[in-house]
């Protein structure tokens, strides 16, 4: 579609430069017939060279704007797949971090995480490699596009230029003193054009190349080639400046000598002329009001936004602190623990390890709702002031726009004005020295303020620059905020796999931990029963030979008897304090495993709050790449409106263009009229003057009486403000008085 409407603009631009060729022909033969006026032909030659420029620039600027619009249609394209892809890549992340907090016990979990991961990331891969592809076969196609719409252009060219022969061949009889004149015109107007067409060609490619380029670098060298492309338009608006203030000074230096020439004859339409020279002045003077008015909107600074971001960086940070898991120290829980059996120990640590899992699951999922809740007021917050911000910047470029319309109107109108004053009247002089000298004395106040008129100007366009200036530093932020996206991915997938590791620690750790639990109670447990069996083992001999001893010894043997004794009380003793010694040992052992239960407690504590700040990490990271991709979204919003506003004027141009044309015949229709409209004038401007005159006195009067009522009016207004000042006095009393009475009623009522 923007090939066609580029095609259809160009063939509407080159009619019009055809129709003032003819025109012109018939005019310099008129010319050839009369030979007077040859500056009217000049003027006329000059107008058909700037509209020439024109319509080069316009051509120029169609192609260029439609290339431009397909680029920004390739990269929001980009964008919008990168932001679906990071948005499938953060629920993806989502879902292993609730994987990862649920946890199992077996070590097969870890080996399907990490195959999850290998498999994610093969598919981000391929799908990067896909877009680079897609991005390039869209630029070629692109390409051929726009090399075929040149080709069309080409031909189009062709059949003009074909046409245009033809018809000067058939014309050839009718024009015999100047058909060779504008035979050697019309071929270098179409090698310009074609010089024109192969500027373009060559544009395209240095401009597919920095395309091609742009795949391989990053976007900071898209925004400099922007900031060249805006470079190049100025200096060619300025270049046409310049070309139309030379004319300007060429038109002034005529009038001056024309108005040297004339000096000697003497007429009476020199006092006409001159009141349409002040009619002149008074417009100049409400251009250059309009100019000096100072505008009313300003940009908007960037503090409002980066406001808003650093409120935004409070609120995320202010739920580090409740975050913080407290673990209590109490002497008397420590105390019974040591009191509690084995499995009662077990039962217990199992069930203060569900009841910790639990209070984290609870408190991570407060905070998530929390931060989502603080995260969607933020946006809401930043998405209205962005609404505001819009709609000024908006206003404010109508405004701007509509104020140079009217200023360009009014000054064109001005500039007709003096070409036929200059053109289809021949300016007499004034017999009298004294008038003359107020005459020259008014022209140079005219000068003086077309000097004013051009350093406004010139200011106005120094605020251009200066908006340009700021749309480059923007431009500048744009791509320091892509540098910073690329940085916050790598932090994002370097605290992925910290995540990832310290999951898979905490999880083996918590294996190792229980297996190493079981074998310690399990070889306390065989110790313990290892002793008691020895201790069995030992009674039941000692009784065996302490009744064969018994069986055996006579009663008269009572020394042996009593040593028998002696040696059973000492073993007894000796195996008391072996069990004592074993019992000890293995207190020994729980005190040291419970020991190591509650530092590997501690770490898991820590290895938690780590996670924790790292979440909050990812969770800032997720909120400003939030923020990045909004700011995307509203440059293209912005784009967009500026692509239909250079749509805009261009179409405005045309109409311009159209209505200059109808202007041109209409102005060569009103020459012939004007010669009889001459008398018809002068006895206007008589009347005028009279009229003039007694309005001047009738307003001299009209002062005179308003400043009588305006004195009457203030001093009945002095009079009325000291009777006001007396009334008040009264009603102030009065009020006390009221106030007074109200008090005694209650206090009666009471």
């Amino acid at each position: 579609m923007g090939s066609e409407e580029v095609l259809g603009s160009s063939a509407v631009i080159m009619d019009p430069t055809i129709s003032p060729c003819n025109g012109s022909m018939v005019q310099l033969m008129d010319d050839g017939e009369e030979g007077e006026n040859l500056g009217v032909d000049l003027l006329n030659d000059l107008d058909l060279y700037l509209e020439d420029i024109k319509d080069r620039l316009t051509i120029s600027r169609m192609v260029s704007d439609s290339v431009i619009k397909g680029m920004v249609c390739a990269f929001e394209q980009e964008a919008a797949q990168k932001i679906a892809q990071k948005e499938l890549e953060l629920t993806k992340l989502k879902k292993r971090l609730h994987l990862y907090a649920v946890g199992s016990d077996d070590g097969s979990v870890c080996s399907g995480m990490r195959q999850e991961q290998n498999n994610i990331k093969n598919e981000l891969y391929s799908d990067t490699f896909v877009e680079h592809d897609r991005l390039q076969e869209s630029l070629g196609n692109l390409k051929i596009d726009v090399k075929g719409q040149l080709k069309k252009l080409e031909k189009e060219i062709h059949k003009v230029k074909g046409s245009c022969s033809m018809e000067r061949r058939n014309s050839s009889s009718e024009i015999v003193g100047l058909s060779g004149i504008l035979s050697e015109k019309l071929p270098d107007k179409y090698s310009d054009v074609d010089r024109m067409l192969d500027g373009l060609g060559t544009t395209l490619d240095s401009f597919y190349k920095h395309a091609e380029d742009m795949f391989h670098f990053p976007k900071s060298l898209f925004f400099d080639w922007q900031q060249e492309r805006e470079f190049q338009a100025e200096i060619e608006w300025l270049v046409i400046q310049n070309y139309i203030r030379g004319l300007q000074e060429e038109l002034e230096q005529r009038l001056c000598d024309q108005n040297t020439r004339y000096y000697s004859n003497g007429s009476a339409s020199w006092l006409e002329k001159v009141k349409e020279l002040s009619s002149l002045c008074h417009e100049l003077d409400a251009i250059a009001k309009s100019l000096s008015v100072p505008e009313s909107g300003q940009l908007i600074s960037h503090g409002s936004l980066e406001h808003w971001k650093s409120s935004g960086h409070h609120v995320s940070n202010g739920n580090h602190d409740e975050s913080i898991i407290t673990v209590p120290e109490n002497l008397e829980a420590a105390q019974l623990i040591q009191d509690m059996n084995k499995d009662d120990l077990l039962n217990y640590h199992k069930n203060e390890m569900t009841k910790m899992k639990r209070e984290y699951e609870s408190k991570v999922t407060e905070m998530k709702r929390e931060h989502e809740s603080k995260v969607q007021e933020i946006t809401e917050g930043l998405f209205e002031h962005k609404r505001r911000v819009k709609e000024r910047e908006s206003t404010l470029s109508v405004r701007k726009d509509k104020d140079f319309d009217t200023l360009r109107k009014k000054i064109s109108e001005v500039i007709l004005k003096l070409n036929t004053l200059i053109e289809n009247e021949k300016v007499p002089a004034m017999s009298d020295s004294a008038e003359s000298l107020e005459n020259m004395d008014r022209l140079e106040s005219l000068r003086k303020e077309k000097h004013d008129l051009q350093d406004l100007l010139e200011q106005k366009n120094r605020e251009i620059n200066l908006l340009s200036s700021q749309v480059s530093d923007a431009a500048e932020k744009m791509s320091r905020h892509s540098w910073t996206e690329a940085n916050l991915f790598r932090m994002i997938t370097n605290l992925k796999s910290s995540i990832e590791d310290a999951h898979i620690e905490a999880t083996i750790s918590e294996y190792l931990y229980k297996l190493l639990l079981k074998e310690f109670m399990g070889q306390i447990e065989c110790s313990s029963k290892e002793s008691e069996l020895e201790h069995n083992i030992m009674e039941v001999i000692y009784e065996i030979i302490l009744r064969e001893v018994a069986q055996n010894v006579k009663p008269a043997s009572k020394l042996e008897i009593e040593d028998s004794d002696i040696e059973s009380i000492v073993m007894q003793g000796v195996l008391e304090i072996v069990l004592q010694d074993a019992f000890k040992e293995a207190e020994e052992k729980l005190s040291s495993l419970n020991l190591k239960y509650t530092n590997d407690k501690e770490v898991l504590l820590s290895l938690e709050m780590k996670d924790m700040e790292k979440e909050k990490a990812l969770r800032v990271s997720i909120e400003e790449k939030e923020k990045l991709q909004q700011e995307i979204h509203l440059l293209t919003v912005t784009i967009k409106e500026k692509d239909k506003l250079v749509q805009e004027s261009a179409n405005e141009l045309e109409k311009d263009k159209e209505n200059f044309v109808l202007v041109s015949r209409e102005l060569d229709k009103l020459k012939v009229e004007k010669q009889s409209l001459v008398e018809a004038r002068d006895r206007e401007h008589r009347e005028a003057l009279t009229s003039i005159l007694a309005l001047v006195k009738g307003f001299n009067d009209f002062e005179s009486r308003a400043t009588k009522e305006i004195k009457r009016k203030s001093l009945r207004l002095e009079d009325l403000i000291s009777q006001s000042g007396s009334l008040i006095q009264k009603a102030s009393i009065l009020k006390r008085t009221g106030f007074l009475y109200k008090k005694k009623l209650e206090s009666s009522c009471f």
